[in-house]
């Protein structure tokens, strides 16, 4: 039997809120940008991808799942469109993105 290719098109629903996060290796949000709904998510991700790499980090994918690797100078980080808000939810379990105490943003 042949495998097919996968169509999945994860970033395809734009009908739901999305969210930018940066991540590091251990999963723990360094920042975070909600995306309106209705918004092109593969442009989000490419012009990520052109800031990140104008600053000088090294791009590891080319994004076509919704996510991508960068590092710099021996730093690694997970940038990808998520539909769930990082505020509430890590990768790996609750959130540990810090929010300040007084006024929660």
């Amino acid at each position: 039997m042949i495998r097919r290719r996968d169509d999945r098109k994860p970033l395809s629903n734009r009908h739901a809120p999305h969210w930018l996060s940066v991540s590091d290796m251990q999963g723990r949000v360094l920042d975070s940008t909600p995306l309106e709904t209705g918004t092109d998510l593969y442009a989000v991700l490419a012009r990520a991808m052109d800031r990140l790499a104008a600053e000088g980090w090294t791009i590891e994918d080319d994004g076509r799942y919704g996510s991508f690797f960068c590092n710099r100078d021996g730093v690694r980080r997970f940038v990808h469109v998520r539909p769930t808000d990082p505020s509430v939810t890590d990768l790996y379990g609750p959130s540990t993105f810090e929010r300040c105490p007084t006024c929660g943003d």
